[in-house]
């Protein structure tokens, strides 16, 4: 192991070992984590051959529009030699024309190279007779990196550089194209932000999205632009031999979205003339909103690093751990919808080409799901610059760089706590590398993201960190039930406690530990795998094991660890509704499971079928209608979510919003009614209403749910009910031979439990059709008619209650009743 500026002899290997053993004790920082600070260019000598040569082809890159492609270098030396290396530039000319000097350790006075490479391979990597005859074939993978690239032939290894021969450059069609989305979470729950990467300023071109439902209406937002220059980094490399011009970086906020929608979109770039550049097509699902009650996959992990498909570099310990993870999340990419990444990312360490690479690897999966960070010590930690750990791990990058490449909805990105509604789940996520004592301003941020959450609507509580705050028995952590860390713990797990936490992630530690439910020490649960009702305290879970080096264990376990793994994976945790959570740790070699456990819990009052998190837009709340018997408050509205109610009354009033007008309706019979607010739309929400009838299906919510009477039509546009036997929506299931609205099995489905109609086109509710006196959701023949078997059914009832493109089911009463506008 090699440090920049340290020389090779006895007595300096042993003071660097000496140093090592006392930091690793300390402050666990890895030397070596880098492979392009192996190379000391700014040493390099010019050492030009006539008799050596270097070519790369094809010239063109990218000419079948893909960000990424191979190149095949030839060269030939006349004196071959094992130390022999290719390197990679970008830009292609090189040289320190426009390098400033900056007298850093072991700087020439006027070095020849001042930037390293983006990667590199020894000559001999693919034909180990190269020493023998002078002559190989190199294969690079390259991605669009905003400017071209040449080839240099170096002998005398990585740390004493003689520049031997060049190559012709190569380049893509079009280096400034916009590349590389990563989607993330806005600071609202129907907000999904979309940041890229372009060698566009925005005096030359415009940047934007274009964006709609799949099948629907495109519409462009825009989008601002940022990015970082040399001056932007704290300390060397990133300043020095480390800089690479990282472009403009673009993000743009898509507002209002619709729960568990798929939308599509491409980034587009308008320039001075009036045309446009374009990327290609992505899509994402949309979030669920919070309380929603289905199913909800999320994977986390932290410390994965980048490895290269090449082999270029030298990635001896991160090739394996990291690919094998991107290439699991990306094969199983189907089954989650989130991703929290929990620090320590491409460990560029002030080699600011790497996080150009790193978005490359990741971005069949941060175009497709939220991919949400933390910050980690390699990202964010330098003397002197605010950090809470004094150490040089960012490679003088000191956050900047993350903290521009990718979005969170942090109030100060400088300061990455946030926290981030997901359906069932509210995550609290810290950031470990600044102060989280009590007094801290990001102590009172933990607090509050804690204490605000409703666990009737979002029973999960999750906290992360990037450094395990609660509990790690790695090696370097010491004795039982202390680690480097205690203060984190010492601090925090009386909030943990105080809110009941049900699990803390953490990454730094490169293996997988689950420790049982704890607080202050101490096991407060027996159980290993299946927990229910209070647990008492909090699962603590590493998920360190993405890809970067594995740390080792302590010989042996502490009493409050219950699963140990040195290997790398991931953890994913799946939400099927209120009651129910699993969690899986998966490894990433084979993606299968290793660990679980479940936790069985019910935090809701009112038992239904559907159940949302909003409050209601001035209807009076069911519990005031149960203990008064009241109407609703006749007060003013406007389009926009409301929730649930189920009450029973003899006389009932019950208002809701359509089209920007407020409505009601006055039940003269004794019934439970069910009534669910949804916003505008095209075409414009509505609400359904329908009394409880001994016909209708029986409901079973999953887990602990309850069976019986669903008193609720159906609605339009309401939120999903996927996961939920019974319920309509738009993202519902079949269940029992009955058809639900926008379900998986829309073709070949059943609506009387015994016939098969045939194949339905599109999605049930915007183009389906009668068939054989069934109404299917959608059709010109959807007034007067019926679906057969008991199932639904209604007609049409007044006015104000419709949709230019659905069904609205009203209530069946008696003859006279009327729907009125007030």
């Amino acid at each position: 192991m090699k440090m920049k500026g340290v020389t090779g002899n006895w007595l300096s290997m042993n003071l660097l070992i000496l140093n090592m053993s006392i930091v690793f004790c300390h402050n666990h920082i890895n030397f070596g984590e880098q492979p392009l600070a192996k190379i000391v260019i700014h040493k390099t000598v010019l050492a030009l051959h006539t008799s050596a040569s270097i070519a790369a082809l094809p010239f063109l890159l990218g000419t079948k529009g893909d960000d990424t492609d191979w190149v095949t270098v030839e060269l030939e030396s006349p004196h071959p030699s094992s130390d022999d290396w290719v390197g990679v530039f970008s830009p292609a000319n090189f040289n320190s024309s426009t390098c400033p000097y900056t007298g850093g350790v072991g700087w020439q006075d006027e070095p020849y190279i001042c930037t390293s490479p983006i990667k590199y391979k020894f000559a001999n990597h693919s034909n180990p007779k190269y020493t023998k005859t002078g002559k190989t074939t190199l294969q690079f993978q390259l991605i669009n990196q905003r400017a071209d690239f040449s080839f240099a032939l170096f002998s005398g290894g990585l740390s004493n550089p003689r520049l031997v021969a060049v190559s012709n450059s190569v380049s893509f069609v079009n280096p400034k194209a916009p590349v590389y989305p990563r989607l993330a979470l806005g600071k609202s729950w129907d907000e999904m932000t979309v940041t890229w990467t372009s060698g566009y300023d925005i005096d030359e071109a415009v940047p934007f999205v274009e964006w709609g439902p799949k099948g629907g209406k495109q519409t462009r937002t825009p989008a601002g632009t940022l990015t970082f220059n040399r001056n932007s980094m704290c300390g060397e490399p990133a300043r020095t031999v480390g800089w690479r011009d990282p472009g403009f970086i673009h993000t743009s906020f898509l507002k209002e979205l619709w729960p568990n929608f798929r939308y599509t979109y491409r980034l587009g770039h308008m320039l001075s003339d009036g045309s446009y550049i374009w990327s290609k097509k992505y899509s994402f699902k949309a979030s669920p909103y919070p309380g929603q009650n289905s199913l909800q996959r999320v994977i986390i992990f932290g410390d994965m690093g980048k490895a290269e498909r090449d082999d270029s570099n030298e990635y001896a310990d991160y090739q394996p751990g990291s690919l094998n993870t991107t290439d699991q999340l990306v094969k199983d990419l189907d089954n989650y919808d989130i991703v929290f990444h929990i620090g320590d990312m491409p460990y560029a360490n002030g080699y600011i080409s790497q996080w150009d690479q790193f978005t490359a690897q990741v971005q069949e999966i941060s175009s497709t799901v939220p991919y949400m960070i933390a910050s980690g010590n390699h990202e964010r930690d330098w003397p002197n610059t605010g950090s809470f750990f004094d150490t040089p791990d960012s490679g003088g990058e000191c956050g900047v760089p993350a903290e521009t490449m990718y979005y969170v909805p942090a109030e100060n990105r400088a300061k990455f706590w946030y926290k981030a509604d997901y359906g069932l789940f509210r995550f609290c996520i810290a950031d470990s590398e600044h102060d989280w004592r009590e007094g801290s301003e990001q102590y009172k941020f933990i607090e509050h993201c804690l204490a605000t959450v409703d666990r009737k609507h979002q029973p999960w509580l999750i906290f992360s960190a990037h450094r395990p705050l609660g509990y790690s028995s790695n090696a370097w952590y010491g004795m039982e039930g202390s680690f480097e860390e205690p203060m984190g713990r010492e601090s925090l797990q009386k909030l943990w406690q105080k809110y009941k936490v049900d699990i803390a992630f953490y990454g730094h530690v490169h293996n997988y530990e689950r420790i049982c439910p704890i607080y202050q020490n101490q096991c407060v649960n027996s159980e290993k795998h299946e927990y229910s009702g209070t647990v008492n305290g909090t699962i603590h879970v590493v998920v360190g094991g993405g890809g970067s080096h594995l740390s080792d264990f302590t010989s042996a376990p502490p009493v409050w660890s219950l699963y140990r793994d040195r290997d790398y994976g991931f953890g994913k945790l799946i939400a099927f509704n209120h009651s129910y959570l699993l969690f899986e740790y998966k490894k990433s070699s084979d993606g299968k499971v290793y660990d679980s456990f479940t936790i069985s819990r019910d935090y809701r009052d009112v038992l239904a079928c559907v159940h949302d998190g909003f409050a209601a837009l001035g209807c009076a709340p069911l519990s005031s209608l149960l203990q008064t018997n009241s109407p609703p408050s006749r007060t003013a509205y406007s389009d926009g979510w409301g929730y649930l109610q189920r009450y029973s009354d003899a006389q009932v009033s019950v208002c809701w919003i359509e089209r920007g007008r407020l409505w009601d309706k006055t039940y003269l019979s004794l019934a439970v009614y069910d009534v669910f607010i949804v916003p505008e739309w095209d075409p414009p929400g509505f609400i359904s209403l329908q009394p409880v009838s001994p016909a209708r299906q029986e409901c079973q919510a999953e887990g602990r749910g309850v069976t019986g009477v669903l008193g609720s039509a159906l609605v339009l546009g309401s939120a999903p009910r996927e996961g939920v036997p019974g319920v309509l929506g738009l993202a519902g299931v079949s269940h029992r031979g009955r058809v639900y609205l926008g379900s998986s099995a829309r073709q070949e489905c059943r609506a009387d439990g015994g016939c098969t109609w045939g194949r339905v086109p599109g999605v049930l509710g915007s183009t389906g059709v009668p068939s054989r006196g069934r109404v299917y959701l959608g059709s010109s023949a959807r007034q007067g008619y019926r679906a057969e078997g008991g199932c639904i059914w209604g007609h049409r009832l007044g006015r104000g209650v419709s949709s230019r493109d659905g069904v609205s089911w009203v209530p069946r009463l008696d003859e006279g009743a009327e729907l009125r506008e007030r």
